[in-house]
């Protein structure tokens, strides 16, 4: 279908060119040459006419001079149906004879004359064809017309041929292939479109993973609350009940990050954007971490305020403290501090502890990447607390950053739009 659109338009294209080529052609340069020429064979028709009629014996000289000459001259007494022959009418003004132009191949001419023997019609033909020039041009065009129409052709398959390969690339892709990738350089397009198969492969592995941990995570506590239930008909029950909290606080807090993540990537969760002083976000989101022997340092004024939605920045915030105390050992030291750049805040935290391998700086606010393969409370579970970080820094139309310290440790940036158009968005 869009191969037929390509060459229809290709064929218009060169059709309009070629009735613009025929119209000037025939309008503008055949046509100017051709009412010239026959204003002059009029004129030499209206002269030999008056050599006839001043002629003793008219036929005979007609005859002589159609020997002598290319013009052949005929006496007539009549012109059948002059009406419908007659082409156009030429008026002599030297003589005030009027010359008709007949239809015909050559173009054939006729004067009306008084002869002794009576009115007699002149007619000439001249050997010259004028129409034959205008059928060479016609011709022509009419095989420059067929030719542009082969090359249209060819030319609207050539232009095609990139997108039915992609389109056959996209029907691989909807048949569950994957990991088909266009092969053939079809230029940005294509670049384009291998990148798009690329993030939907790591997309549909991204969904498989999360089934994978998914199910895993919620295994883990689940079974432990069926072993603690199995132990309460044997021992004391409080010792058993605390556990079974922690595993269901477990599972709770992994439902509360999976909603929020969705909620916050799909644009569900409403935003109030106001001023609050960041010492309370920050009593907010530590209060109920259990730090051990580590030592958080803050680093801010007292009255130090931030534009944000209060709730998603302690939770955010939470996770920085949470991400800490999984990666870092008891007597580690972390820095909270905040800075005000070009109506941009910025959030910085960072610690002492090991840091993150350099391969998993650049994907480390991405779902599922930790810096183990295990997924026990110890490690971090599903790896959601720094997605989350990314994704609340973006809802206030800023960004996250990580980076390793040159004196050990990790530094996590959170910035943080201040425009004042955010306030109350929603």
């Amino acid at each position: 279908m869009i191969r037929l659109r390509v060459f229809f338009a290709l064929s218009l294209a060169v059709g309009g060119v070629l009735i613009g080529a025929w119209t000037f052609a025939g309008g503008g340069v055949l046509k100017p040459l051709e009412n010239q020429l026959i204003e002059e064979r009029a004129k030499l028709l209206s002269t030999l006419s008056t050599e006839v009629e001043n002629a003793e014996f008219p036929r005979v000289w007609t005859r002589r001079f159609s020997q002598n000459s290319d013009v052949k001259l005929h006496l007539k007494k009549k012109l059948p149906m002059v009406s419908r022959t007659a082409k156009r009418r030429v008026k002599i003004e030297e003589s005030n004879k009027e010359v008709l132009v007949m239809k015909g191949r050559h173009m054939p001419m006729a004067i009306k004359m008084d002869l002794k023997k009576g009115p007699r019609w002149l007619v000439a033909t001249f050997p010259v064809d004028l129409n034959s020039t205008r059928r060479r041009i016609g011709l022509g065009l009419s095989l420059i017309a067929i030719f542009a129409s082969l090359a249209a052709w060819g030319l609207s398959r050539w232009t095609i041929r990139p997108l039915e390969t992609a389109g056959e690339a996209m029907n691989r892709i909807a048949s569950g292939d994957l990991k088909h990738r266009l092969s053939v350089d079809i230029g940005p397009s294509g670049k384009a479109f291998n990148q798009m198969a690329e993030r939907l492969e790591s997309m549909v592995h991204g969904q498989k993973q999360f089934i994978a941990a998914i199910s895993h995570e919620l295994r883990t506590p689940l079974t432990r609350i069926g072993l603690q239930l199995t132990l309460l008909e044997e021992e004391t029950a409080t010792s058993r009940i605390h556990s079974m909290r922690q595993d269901l606080q477990e599972l709770d807090d992994l439902v509360a990050s999976l909603l929020a993540s969705a909620k916050i990537e799909q644009g569900a969760t409403p935003i109030q954007i106001e001023k609050h002083l960041f010492a309370d976000i920050c009593d907010n989101a530590f209060r109920k971490l259990n730090w051990g022997e580590r030592q958080l340092t803050q680093d801010f004024a007292p009255d130090q305020t931030l534009l944000c939605d209060e709730t998603l920045t302690i939770s955010a915030i939470r996770n920085l403290g949470s991400n800490f105390i999984r990666y870092t050992p008891d007597g580690s030291c972390a820095t909270i501090e905040v800075n005000v750049i070009d109506n941009v805040t910025i959030i910085r935290f960072w610690d002492n502890g090991p840091g993150a391998p350099p391969e998993l700086i650049s994907t480390i606010f991405d779902p599922f990447v930790r810096a183990e393969d295990s997924r026990s409370k110890v490690t971090g579970g599903l790896g959601l607390g720094l997605m989350l970080i990314r994704q609340v820094a973006e809802a206030h139309n800023g960004s996250a950053k990580a980076l390793n310290r040159e004196n050990g440790g990790l530094e996590i940036q959170m910035r943080f739009s201040t425009d004042s158009s955010l306030k109350d968005r929603a």
